[in-house]
């Protein structure tokens, strides 16, 4: 039964690293080291309201979140670039 509670926490941390790097991507300056500081530092809070998991599995948690994070950064950071390319291209 437990399992599945980790799973589908590991599942929900997922999709937040996607949220997240797709913020990350899209707004330029805002960088996936700020999203992982952030983690970082409120996962004790997390630990204490997670606490049917245990701590190796948490900080598993927490890094798939930051990798997430991190790869969708990767594919959606370029979308700024070749926008603020075209405006500054034509001088609109």
């Amino acid at each position: 039964m437990w399992i599945y509670a980790s799973l589908a926490v590991f599942f929900a941390a997922l999709m937040l690293g996607v949220l997240l790097g797709t913020l990350t991507g899209l707004i330029p300056g805002f960088h996936p080291n700020n999203v992982a500081i952030i983690l970082v530092s409120i996962s004790p809070v997390l630990m204490r309201e997670l606490h049917f998991l245990a701590p190796s599995d948490f900080s598993v948690i927490v890094a798939s979140a930051i990798l997430a994070t991190a790869v969708t950064h990767t594919f959606l950071s370029f979308i700024p670039v070749i926008f603020i390319y075209l405006l500054t291209l034509y001088n609109w």
